[in-house]
């Protein structure tokens, strides 16, 4: 998306489309909700009034997740932002507020986080100067401990870390059964959305696996683990 000059904060939107997201996050007939939310996302980024970038796995580069997420950081800063707002598509609580908020302490010299309940991350405000590509290519991407160490790494630079509340992101049946107890949140129109993947769950019977078999599943295609 083109620029203006004014702006010195973009919006890197990195996610997949729902073809490749339902290829690691197995929610069944997932295709039609991940269409919405990022659909949803992209309204949100837009009413922001900052420049946005989406990258799907067609703008990706690199051969592992830490590399294509860190060579799209670079691909953006690279065109002469000062700093930079990294989101997915998976978090329904996700507002314009955030964003404005989050664009607001980049302004004033601080960096943002935006933990997920699964020890990810869903929001990340990154200033130019803290962007260091050794530390993030080296950072535990698709775990649980990926939020932890984050604000380690973001500790070290002179910048004040700002923590926005935990939310929860999409990677399975349970995530979106546990968004639909936010009644106070959410739109009717997207709560309506989430109960109508449950009950697609329930009638092919799919049951919460026990801790064993949580332990068994292969890592989740995003930033952090549900793990």
């Amino acid at each position: 998306m083109p620029f203006r000059k004014q702006h010195s904060t973009a919006i890197l939107v990195f996610a997949n489309s729902s073809r490749e997201e339902l290829r690691h996050k197995k929610i069944a007939k997932g295709g039609v909700l991940f269409d919405r939310l990022t659909k949803r996302t992209l309204q949100i980024v837009k009413k922001s009034g900052l420049p946005y970038f989406h990258y799907t796995e067609a703008q990706q580069s690199g051969t592992s997740f830490a590399e294509r997420f860190s060579n799209a950081i670079e691909s953006i800063l690279s065109q002469g932002f000062e700093s930079i707002i990294i989101i997915g598509n998976d978090t329904p609580q996700l507002k314009v507020s955030h964003l404005v908020a989050a664009s607001e302490h980049l302004i004033s010299g601080k960096c943002v986080l935006g933990p997920s309940c699964d020890g990810g991350f869903y929001l990340l405000g990154l200033l130019r100067e803290q962007f260091i590509a050794s530390d993030f290519l080296s950072l535990p991407w698709q775990t649980a401990r990926l939020s932890k160490q984050l604000t380690c790494v973001l500790g070290h630079s002179n910048a004040e870390l700002v923590e926005f509340e935990p939310f929860v992101d999409i990677d399975s049946i349970w995530d979106i059964e546990e968004l639909t107890k936010l009644t106070t949140r959410l739109t009717r129109d997207l709560i309506s959305l989430l109960v109508s993947f449950i009950n697609i769950g329930h009638q092919i019977g799919t049951t919460r696996p026990s801790l064993v078999d949580f332990q068994q599943l292969p890592v989740q295609f995003n930033k952090g683990s549900p793990l």
